[in-house]
């Protein structure tokens, strides 16, 4: 029986959990986007993976979420494994980093059930 090859999103997965996930979708013979500042060295290169560099506090979502789903017709799944490491050593500059990267999350959520539902 042959499976049906879906695309997958996983945020953060240059390392840690997300770049076991991405292995492991690779290894279903899945599209898979990772999103991510870098990438690891490790992950298995293959033509079913594209990386996207982007910074969640520093970059603009809207215009690479723009670009993933004009590559993609549809988003089968999305995983967000991106950790927070503050930049900043005071507090109030923290929890506006840290706001910054739920807003962040918070539009990637919004643009791709629009993308689906349109």
């Amino acid at each position: 029986m042959k499976s049906i090859k879906k695309t997958f999103l996983v945020i953060g997965g240059s390392s840690g959990l997300g770049l076991e996930i991405s292995q492991s979708l690779l290894d279903l013979n899945q599209n898979v986007g990772i999103i991510s500042r870098s990438i690891s060295k490790s992950i298995k290169l293959s033509p079913s993976f594209v990386h996207y560099k982007y910074d969640l506090i520093n970059d603009n979502i809207y215009s690479l979420m723009e670009y993933i789903l004009s590559k993609y017709s549809h988003i089968s799944g999305i995983c967000f494994c991106q950790r927070y490491r503050p930049r900043v050593s005071n507090t109030a500059s923290m929890s506006e980093e840290f706001n910054l990267l739920v807003e962040s999350t918070n539009s990637i959520i919004e643009i791709l059930t629009n993308a689906q539902s349109a």
